[in-house]
């Protein structure tokens, strides 16, 4: 996969995602916490929503996507999502990057296809694009 150094203000995102996840962290509810940067610059943060039925859970990129939509940002940069360990058992015992699932791949490569997401990559946050996570997306035609 490749991978690019991350670009001045990316550090804040991972600081919002982080400060968020620590404040609003719910065992039963909320684990990841999202922090979003608009191509206005504005920072849009949300958290996943845990539901006891499971189709009404929503992934903290989605809540993060519409706190930017709902006042008008149509285009979005850069995305970093951050995961608290739910307990004791969780093989990391700290809050750590991690990868979008699969759906919010998807919705991420047709809200901000030219956007790119924080990830870990050998013990270092970079940045990846949303295209090389979710390759070939809505096309016929293989490269």
């Amino acid at each position: 996969m490749r991978s690019l150094s991350l670009e001045p203000g990316d550090q804040e995102l991972i600081d919002t995602a982080r400060e968020l996840i620590e404040k609003r962290f719910d065992p039963e509810r909320h684990h990841v916490g999202v922090a979003l940067r608009g191509v206005s610059g504005a920072v849009y943060a949300g958290v996943n929503i845990e539901a006891r039925v499971g189709r009404a859970s929503v992934c903290a990129e989605t809540v993060a996507l519409g706190r930017g939509l709902t006042v008008g940002e149509t285009r979005f940069s850069v995305i970093v999502g951050l995961m608290h360990p739910h307990d004791e058992n969780d093989a990391v015992q700290e809050i750590h990057g991690g990868a979008p699932c699969g759906a919010c791949r998807e919705l991420l490569g047709e809200l901000m296809p030219d956007g790119y997401v924080i990830l870990p990559v050998d013990r270092e946050f970079r940045r990846v694009s949303v295209v090389e996570l979710l390759p070939l997306q809505h096309t016929h035609e293989l490269r």
